[in-house]
């Protein structure tokens, strides 16, 4: 009795450790370290999708939009709908890791295209970058709100969103 009682112990006790191990290696697998974009075409993990690059950025963390082609990512203008954080800098041609937004558990880095300040909603703005409130008139998308403060050119945390469409008349 003492025999079987200690072989189902040493079982579960097993079972118990392989499966903590398993959990282990796909939190370190698909946990919330950083996504290369080096990774094949069309992968999907976290909110993030590979597209290639339609043109060269050199700058990380540029608004995104469809680019030529449904698989193409290219710099989003103030007036175009982005889709996502471009993560990376790269050529054209290259495959790049976007974070899509709406999708992102979190904050999100951003680049300012002026001041922003920390609390306030952020709008699409020229080159992939955000803005606050714009004051020209024309069709801007709100795409989240600053949670640190930045100016012209700088990177800032962000609580994106799904990109909605907002109209300004000046």
């Amino acid at each position: 009795m003492n025999e079987l009682f200690m072989l189902m112990i040493t079982t579960l006790s097993l079972a118990a450790f392989f499966s903590v191990a398993v959990v282990c290696v796909r939190k370190q697998s698909h946990g919330a370290d950083p996504v290369f974009s080096n990774i094949a075409e069309g992968t999907h993990e976290d909110g993030l999708i590979t597209r290639t690059l339609d043109s060269a950025i050199t700058t990380k963390h540029l608004l995104g939009k469809r680019g030529d082609s449904a698989g193409d990512i290219d710099i989003c203008g103030a007036s175009e709908m982005p889709i996502g954080i471009i993560t990376d800098e790269g050529d054209a041609g290259d495959n790049t890791a976007v974070q899509l937004l709406g999708c992102a558990g979190g904050t999100v880095k951003m680049v300012a295209s002026g001041t922003i300040v920390a609390g306030e909603v952020v709008y699409t703005a020229a080159a992939g970058k955000v803005q606050d409130l714009p004051t020209d008139a024309g069709t801007y998308y709100h795409v989240g709100v600053a949670v640190t403060a930045a100016s012209d050119g700088e990177e800032f945390e962000a609580v994106p969103i799904q990109a909605t469409a907002s109209t300004t008349v000046s």
